[in-house]
């Protein structure tokens, strides 16, 4: 992760008052917002199933960006709503 120092307590930041947000229903919208600037860079950077060539790692990969995926689809239901 380029800059990690920096974007690794970034994300976490972003990721925790996103979900707090949707938690305690408080500003939902914008929570769900927050996840989705979370979870697009790090599913696209994180989880790129498609360089990997080992099989296993490819198939945890994979699993780990279907869940993603799920999850940013989540978000985005939530904040339209």
């Amino acid at each position: 992760v380029p800059y990690a120092e920096y974007l690794v307590p970034a994300s976490g930041i972003i990721a925790a008052l996103g979900g707090l947000s949707i938690i305690l229903g408080y500003k939902a919208h914008w929570g769900g917002l927050l996840l989705v600037i979370f979870l697009v860079p790090v599913t696209l950077i994180m989880h790129d199933f498609w360089t990997v060539s080992d099989p296993m790692n490819r198939q945890m990969e994979m699993i780990m960006f279907m869940k993603n995926i799920s999850m940013l689809g989540a978000a985005i239901f939530i904040s339209y709503m």
